[in-house]
């Protein structure tokens, strides 16, 4: 039923001193009792709304009691959840998410656990609020009526080992028990059926209840069984039935060390590291583990004093050289052990320096990973059982025994190599050991038109650091590049017989190069240059001033200068002619000779016994000539009935002669290479072609021209 509200109205009444303005005592006043009618009304505020949120929740109580004992009615369910209410229909959630809300708080209830019991002939219900959901056997076997005890052979309780769900017997009976809140509701007399399930089934009637008070289990090492209880009880006319269960952990195995390894770090702070796994299988996990010497026990004082609690599985220790048991007790007091023989592998780095001198080890395990000492320019060789000498061990060898090892060193050496650098015939590579000097090699490289300066260590270099056979000092591996210089020769120019003559010309032979010869000209007097030839006797020039020159090798030249004398033209020679007359007769003539380039030159006839002879000649210097050309008027003197033909025959007693079958003939010689003599002409007559010596001939030189 609705309360009605009251309604108060309060009425205004004028007072007269509101005709006027307050003084500052009268609103303060006015304040001060305002300030305490609030005070007054707000925990008054407070207490009617907590009272109205109170009554709130007791009605939704109510609802929700009233609606649990029909479900329990209707199903014989006797421990359920308010969300089982609202998923039934039988209660209304409070908003579209599902909640079922505490008035006085907003808290959910759908997770408020609903407990029925039977009592008196009725259904009671009551109502825990809880913040976690659990499933239905989760209910069960919190709310259900029975609980499942553990007990052993001879009727005593077993309890869990503190802290866990473990229990360590070998043998033991599971039995139910009626929890105390219905132990006098006389339900046990109510009991049709019991049905027990886990390893194996077990079912009893009315008939035969007492077979299924309890249900044995024999572990010989681990047990991990959840044993289901199911009993049927006669409650009000109806078949209620109750479910429980009950997880059975039982751990009769010791604990074991698994999986031992060492020096597997290295470093300063590990080098005696001993690492191994702490395992349980499938019992109750391992609790201590202690390090003790080989003489020790798992068990007494001495064990006590020196176990450990683990956090995981993995136990990092580091343990010296020796023999030690390692203990290991799980959480039901199970324990195991293991021995473990460990050796030391002493590091001498015999010179070198070193982080790690010492590695422990498993005995007749191999060293596995080794320190690399250093030792400034030296390679370390590896690790042997000498300082000098003996036999060298790897990750591989097997220790038996405390054992030191010894650094072995090579120093450092370096490769010196050559390369000729467009060269050949480079000395072979040199080693160099660190901190020696080495002499380079004293064999030099050579290369066409260039001179070798010695070596540096860049291919481009102009000018060399080291000279064969010095002595170097870096301390590594290096190439030593040739350094070359280009050969400069020499073009020298010789006047031959001038004067003038260019200044001695250099140049850098390149074999695809040309260099250009002097511009300046030599003179002579009487001469006319024609250029330059190696050869000093040339008549003709090979090469002209300012010509680009190619040589076709590399070498110091002389270029001689080539001359030609200038042309002479001989004509005061007065009349030279010979006549014939006669048949038959000697040959005359003159028989002198001239030295050097000095020539006589003379005319003859050609007949034979008497006749007449006019002759007359000159002494020519040839030198400088390459031509001397003669110009004859030549004039046969005919009889009646012939046909006369004058000539002109060459006839030598020197080296040069000259046959002339024509009249007004020109006759050229080449004296180029005149070299002393005389010049014989000789005339004679011929007819139709034949000769005869009964005609007479003439010729008459006009000129000589030397060119």
């Amino acid at each position: 039923m609705k309360k009605k509200k009251k309604r108060v109205s309060i009425n205004k009444k004028v007072f007269p001193f509101m005709k006027r303005g307050f003084t500052l005592v009268e609103l303060l006043a006015v304040l001060v009792i305002l300030a305490v009618l609030a005070a007054l009304s707000v925990p008054t505020y407070y207490v009617v709304s907590n009272q109205i949120k109170e009554s709130s929740y007791e009605t939704k109580l109510e609802n929700i009691l009233s609606h649990a004992e029909s479900y329990t009615e209707n199903t014989n369910n006797f421990a359920f959840d308010v969300g089982t209410l609202i998923e039934q229909g039988l209660l209304e959630a409070d908003n579209e998410a599902g909640e079922y809300l505490d008035p006085r708080n907003g808290r959910d209830m759908r997770c408020d656990i609903i407990n029925i019991i039977f009592e008196n002939n009725q259904y009671v219900a009551s109502v825990t609020e809880s913040d976690t959901c659990y499933t239905d056997e989760e209910l069960q076997n919190l709310f259900g009526m029975f609980e499942i005890v553990i007990y052993r052979p001879d009727g005593t309780k077993v309890e869990p080992i503190e802290g866990t769900d473990w229990i360590r017997e070998q043998d033991v009976v599971l039995k139910y028990e009626l929890k105390d809140e219905y132990k006098d509701l006389g339900y046990e007399d109510n009991i049709t059926q019991i049905i027990w399930s886990g390893e194996e089934e077990k079912a009893c009637e009315q008939n035969n209840l007492a077979s299924c008070e309890g249900y044995d289990i024999h572990t010989e090492v681990i047990k991990n069984v959840t044993v289901n209880l199911q009993i049927n009880i006669k409650i009000n006319g109806s078949i209620v039935i109750s479910r429980t269960n009950k997880k059975v952990l039982v751990d009769l195995e010791s604990p074991r060390v698994d999986n031992i390894v060492t020096g597997t770090d290295l470093n300063e702070q590990e080098m005696n590291r001993t690492e191994f796994d702490l395992s349980d299988g499938n019992g109750s996990g391992v609790k201590y583990y202690a390090v003790l010497p080989s003489t020790g026990t798992c068990s007494g004082a001495e064990y006590e004093a020196a176990r450990k609690n683990i956090n995981g599985n993995h136990v990092v220790e580091y343990l010296d050289s020796g023999d030690y048991k390692i203990c290991v007790e799980d959480n039901v007091g199970n324990k195991g052990e293991e021995s473990v023989s460990l050796r030391a592998i002493t590091f001498d780095p015999n010179g070198g320096k070193l982080e790690i001198d010492k590695k422990v080890i498993r005995t007749n395990t191999s060293y596995g990973a080794m320190p690399t000492p250093t030792r400034e320019y030296y390679h370390f060789l590896g690790w042997f059982t000498e300082a000098n000498g003996g036999t060298q061990v790897t990750p591989d060898t097997v220790l038996t025994e405390d054992t030191t090892v010894y650094a072995h060193w090579q120093i450092y050496t370096y490769t010196i190599s050559y390369n000729a650098n467009g060269g050949s015939g480079a000395p072979g590579s040199q080693i160099k050991t660190h901190g020696i000097n080495l002499t380079l090699s004293s064999i030099k490289p050579t290369r066409s038109n260039y001179t070798f300066l010695g070596w540096s260590t860049s291919s481009s270099a102009t000018s060399s650091t080291y000279s064969a056979s010095a002595t170097f000092t870096v301390n590594a591996d290096t190439t030593l590049y040739a350094v070359w210089k280009t050969n400069t020769y020499t073009i020298t120019y010789h006047a031959n017989g001038g004067s003038g003559a260019p200044s001695v010309q250099s140049y850098t032979y390149s074999p695809s190069g040309t260099i250009n010869l002097s511009s300046t000209k030599p003179t002579r007097s009487g001469y006319v240059f024609l250029g330059w030839s190696l050869s000093s006797t040339a008549s003709s020039a090979s090469y002209s001033s300012g010509q680009a020159w190619k040589r076709s090798n590399a070498s110091n030249y002389v270029l001689y200068a080539v001359w030609r004398r200038n042309q002479q033209t001989i004509t005061n020679f007065g009349l030279w002619q010979v006549s014939s007359e006669r048949y038959g007769g000697n040959e005359r003539g003159w028989s002198s000779t001239a030295s050097g380039n000095q020539a006589i030159i003379f005319l003859d006839d050609a007949g034979y016994g008497g006749g007449s002879v006019l002759a007359r000649g000159v002494y020519v210097n040839l030198s400088g000539y390459t031509k001397a050309t003669f110009y004859f008027d030549s004039t046969g003197i005919s009889r009646a009935g012939d046909t006369m033909l004058g000539s002109v025959v060459g006839f030598t007693g020197g080296p040069y002669s000259k046959r002339i079958q024509d009249r007004d003939v020109v006759v050229t010689l080449d004296v180029t290479n005149y070299s002393g003599g005389y010049i014989y002409l000789d005339f004679r007559g011929y007819v139709n072609a034949n000769y005869r010596t009964d005609r007479s001939v003439s010729a008459t030189l006009k000129k000589l021209v030397l060119s």
